[in-house]
């Protein structure tokens, strides 16, 4: 647990961004934004796997909207599937 949150931030959404090359990750509460610069590697917010699935030709690629919203653009040759 981070100073100052009484609870771990959790994912509410994903949707793909307008751009269709990118995901927008919205969180029930602000988060401290893992911590990490605005913008760059998505290595120290995501877990292995999900950076795999995000692009394995090349990196994905993550920034900080706010406190509540990540946008991650795809990488090279992504195998995530959106849908319920």
């Amino acid at each position: 647990m981070y100073a100052g949150f009484t609870r771990t931030p959790a994912i509410s959404e994903v949707r793909l961004a307008d751009s269709t090359v990118a995901l927008r990750i919205t969180f029930d509460t602000p988060t401290d934004r893992a911590g990490v610069p605005l913008n760059g590697s998505c290595s120290n917010i995501l877990d292995v796997t999900t950076l795999a699935a995000l692009g394995s030709r090349s990196l994905p690629l993550c920034a900080w909207d706010n406190a509540t919203s990540l946008r991650v653009t795809l990488g090279g040759a992504p195998t995530i599937a959106l849908g319920g």
